[in-house]
Parts: C-alpha cells; structure tokens; sequence
C-alpha cells in the first residue's frame, strides 16, 4: 500500500495526483525557485523533510501503522503551519474532502481540497 494524496481547487477546474516522487520533485522545484537566503522556517521544514524521507526509506511499513486519521491531522497541521487557514473535516462522511486549505493570492482566496489516502 501506498499513501497518496489528491489536491484539488474548490473549483474543480484542476484535479492533480500526486505520489511521493511527484511531491518531492515539487519541494525541489520551490527550494530551487527561493531567490533569497532561506530564512529559519525554511530551513527548519528542509530539515523536516529530509529526516521524515530518512525515516520512511529506514522503515517504509511505518506509514501503514499510522492510523488514518492521525495521518490527516499531520497534513492539515504541515498546511496550517505552511501559512493556509485550515479545516480538518468530520473522520466520516467528509465526501472526499479531508483538509479544505484556503490562502490568497493576488487578494483572491484560493481554496484546496486534500484528500489523504492512506
């Protein structure tokens, strides 16, 4: 088994899949894009990242024993401290919905829709 997660705009203009290859080359792609010197957050996430893919490579079967919902409360809190306003949906009958985060950009609000399949 394998965790995925599927990101849409509320929208639904635009459906992504990603998998943990496609998401990993995203975060490469922004760390590459940072024009400025990386200041404590982006340090302190680089090094989160980089001990969780450790952990993950060391033992790939401990994402199966995180329970399901723990697993949505860990995207939510990454996107809360990402900078989105969070909403962690009921555990049931969420429709596919598991993490609404919303931000603006340009003044707009842009909401996403994270379903964690785990």
């Amino acid at each position: 088994m394998t965790a995925q997660a599927s990101v849409s705009e509320a929208a639904c203009d635009r459906v992504s899949f990603a998998n943990f290859d496609t998401l990993r080359s995203w975060l490469t792609r922004i760390a590459n894009a940072v024009s400025h010197p990386p200041d404590r957050v982006a340090i302190a996430l680089h090094q989160f990242t980089n001990e969780l893919v450790r952990a993950i490579a060391e033992d790939p079967a401990a994402l199966i024993r995180i329970e399901w919902r723990e697993m949505e409360r860990v995207v939510a809190t990454v996107l809360s401290r990402l900078g989105f306003e969070v909403t962690l949906t009921p555990g049931s009958k969420d429709e596919g919905k598991d993490v609404i985060a919303e931000s603006y950009d340009a003044g707009q609000k842009r909401s996403y829709i994270v379903e964690v399949k785990h």
